[in-house]
């Protein structure tokens, strides 16, 4: 009789299981919703310089502005680092910066955004949604000035 209570137990386990996870994932779930602009394509336009969208076929997709000789790329990547190597190819002879968080860095802080990727995730499995992890690579060209990502910008790229 105890090997039969403890199949139902745990089979009664598993159910509870399952749909407290289908709970979770339902809410989790964007569905279908709106995507909203590009904050590095807005960060591009309030300043005022020419932005060229992405190409559909490129990863990560790059929004490039051109102002007075300056010469802007911005791109989300992946808080994983799974980027890097694209972002290397796409610099050739430019200023590469990552910003994230308020912050601006010369190489992206991998392991601070990946724990920072799964501590969210880990959160929205919880129902408490904390919202996407966003890392910015940022290009710039030789013309651009020294202080195109002041406290402001890096504000204005770090939602």
């Amino acid at each position: 009789m105890p090997r039969v209570l403890a199949s139902v137990a745990l089979a009664l386990l598993l159910v509870v299981s399952l749909a407290a996870k289908a709970v979770v994932y339902e809410r989790s779930d964007p569905g279908d919703a709106p995507l909203a602009p590009d904050t590095g394509e807005l960060f591009l336009l309030a300043r005022d310089f020419a932005v060229t969208p992405p190409v559909p076929e490129t990863s990560p997709p790059w929004f490039i502005g051109e102002r007075d000789g300056c010469h802007v790329a911005i791109a989300t990547v992946s808080a994983f680092g799974w980027d890097r190597s694209a972002v290397a190819f796409a610099a050739a002879g430019q200023v590469v910066r990552f910003v994230y968080r308020g912050a601006v860095y010369d190489e992206q802080p991998v392991l601070r955004t990946k724990v920072d990727a799964y501590w969210h995730k880990a959160l929205d499995y919880l129902g408490a949604s904390a919202g996407p992890v966003i890392v910015r690579a940022v290009l710039t060209g030789p013309g651009c000035p020294d202080d195109l990502l002041g406290a402001d910008a890096v504000r204005d790229l770090s939602h």
